[in-house]
């Protein structure tokens, strides 16, 4: 009784596709190039997007509103008529927690240009005037950041505590609140709650 070869499962066939063990170090190290080349081509397209593009912070313009109307409008803008009173307290407590770390951890422009000439130097190979540049770039774009994240949080203190106040007043009024029998009120100062 003769057996076939060709159906024992350990024995490969891939010689038969590949070749020997020469063809298939060339294969090896032919990938391990055009991987290396791809990585080293995605390194240096990314690294030319990312110093590239630094976002604007621009200052926030705001008007303060001056009348109740304006103020049930402007708080729409934050989405905080939406916002049961419980949700809203707590995000009230939140935003002014996370301002005062904001205010505590203030930032120091020559540690961030200390940090980020140590960034660029090791992770971009930069030298020279370009470092300078990208480094001042860099640290003037998260001093920006910072002023705005700042005027931010204050303005969303001020749209949330304006919301709870117009409630208390009885001025705007939400689905589970009781209203007088029989009374009209506008539209536009009832809240419908989104549990």
């Amino acid at each position: 009784m003769t057996r076939d070869v060709r159906l024992l499962p350990w024995k490969s066939k891939s010689k038969m596709f590949i070749g020997s063990n020469n063809m298939k170090k060339k294969l090896t190290i032919l990938s391990i190039i055009l991987l290396g080349g791809a990585s080293l081509a995605t390194a240096y397209f990314w690294r030319e997007k990312k110093l590239g593009a630094t976002p604007e912070f621009t200052r926030i313009s705001w008007t303060r509103p001056t009348t109740d109307e304006e103020w049930a409008e402007d708080t729409k803008k934050e989405t905080l008529h939406v916002r049961n009173n419980r949700v809203l307290n707590e995000m009230l407590v939140s935003h002014q927690a996370k301002l005062k770390r904001e205010i505590k951890e203030n930032i120091c422009p020559d540690c961030l240009r200390y940090e980020y000439r140590r960034n660029f130097e090791q992770s971009y190979n930069l030298r020279g005037q370009e470092l300078q540049d990208e480094v001042e770039k860099a640290t003037q774009d998260a001093i920006k950041n910072y002023q705005w994240t700042i005027e931010k949080l204050h303005q969303s203190i001020e749209r949330i505590t304006k919301e709870i106040e117009l409630r208390d007043k009885g001025y705007l009024l939400t689905d589970d609140m009781p209203t007088t029998f029989g009374a009209t009120v506008s539209p536009s100062r009832i809240r419908h709650i989104m549990e």
